[in-house]
């Protein structure tokens, strides 16, 4: 191991900052590295890091319905632990479960500036693949599989809609390991 001098620093608290470990959070432990990779939006280095894609779990709640008013319903998740990092504004590829069963979904982190500007508070959205039901107040677990593309204000709700549909048949065909 390398030393380094910590000036003002006995030797018991250089031990104790060496010996730190990475700090839990919910179920997870990871560090300084992958808490920075998942800010980023770097999902697959966070990923390979972690040696596990991320999860964020949470309750379903009732959106605006901008989603289904567009033809591409989404599923609103409130974080079940309100201090869970939250990855870095954009659109991902996700894993949903949900009642015992797996789903590919497209997920939105962010403001969604088309309708709202910056000006709303950032959501997190999900648009389940080949899914249909009514799944208000149920628990959901996302895993970040990987990072499709930051969030833009599109100058139409169709340009929006197109990029959506396009991040749809992105991860419909992506392959994961």
């Amino acid at each position: 191991a390398t030393f380094y001098s910590a000036p003002g620093k006995g030797k018991e608290e250089l031990a104790r900052i060496l010996k730190m470990e990475p700090k839990p959070i919910g179920a997870q432990h990871f560090g300084a590295t992958s808490d920075r990779l998942m800010r980023e939006g770097k999902i697959d280095q966070a990923t390979q890091y972690m040696g596990r894609p991320y999860q964020l779990s949470g309750k379903i709640i009732k959106g605006d319905g901008r989603g289904r008013s567009i033809g591409i319903p989404t599923a609103n998740l409130k974080p079940s632990n309100r201090n869970k990092l939250i990855p870095m504004s954009g659109v991902y590829g996700t894993i949903v479960n949900i009642d015992g069963a797996s789903y590919r979904a497209v997920t939105n982190i962010g403001h969604r500036p088309t309708f709202y500007g910056y000006q709303m508070q950032s959501v997190i959205e999900s648009h389940i693949l080949n899914f249909t039901g009514d799944i208000y107040e149920k628990e959901l677990t996302l895993r970040f599989i990987n990072r499709i593309r930051d969030e833009f204000h599109f100058r139409s709700k169709d340009e929006l809609v197109q990029s959506i549909r396009n991040d749809i048949a992105f991860f419909e065909n992506f392959q994961i390991i």
